[in-house]
């Protein structure tokens, strides 16, 4: 009951933004915000996985809290630079989790893996990388937990 009470929370959230989005130019959205800490890394969970085609290895993450819905998730590389970025969706519970269980928190997203960084990934989080979530039109960090698996197609 609680997962599909947030759920609709965080649906009502994500509706809220995209209507500010939507507003004619020349009006300001109205940007929405987070009850929790604005600053405060948001969890995330990850994992890789590794595709036989150059272009299909993705960065699939989960996370976020209700107080903390991200519309966007960005990876930037050891350089700086962001080398991938997609739209946070919300989970659902037909969604499984980054290890076949439960999902974890409120939104997912699979980021494209350059191949070239492929290889960081594979036996821990590379130094240099970070992951960033935007909330309410704020980037913040995400505090990155490995999900426990790796999937190959």
């Amino acid at each position: 009951m609680f997962r599909f009470i947030a759920i609709v929370l965080a649906s009502l959230a994500l509706l809220a933004c995209n209507a500010a989005s939507a507003a004619p130019s020349g009006a300001s959205p109205t940007p929405i915000t987070s009850a929790g800490d604005p600053t405060a890394p948001v969890p995330f969970q990850w994992t890789v996985h590794e595709s036989h085609r150059p272009d299909g290895h993705r960065l699939r993450l989960q996370g976020g809290t209700l107080h903390a819905i991200p519309s966007e998730v960005r990876l930037r590389n050891s350089g700086g630079q962001t080398s991938a970025s997609a739209p946070a969706k919300l989970l659902t519970q037909a969604d499984t989790g980054l290890c076949r269980g439960q999902p974890q928190g409120m939104v997912g997203a699979d980021l494209p893996l350059p191949p070239a960084d492929l290889a960081a990934f594979r036996s821990d989080w590379p130094s240099g990388y970070q992951v960033e979530v935007q909330v309410g039109g704020v980037w913040r960090p995400a505090q990155l937990t490995f999900a426990g698996c790796r999937s190959i197609e």
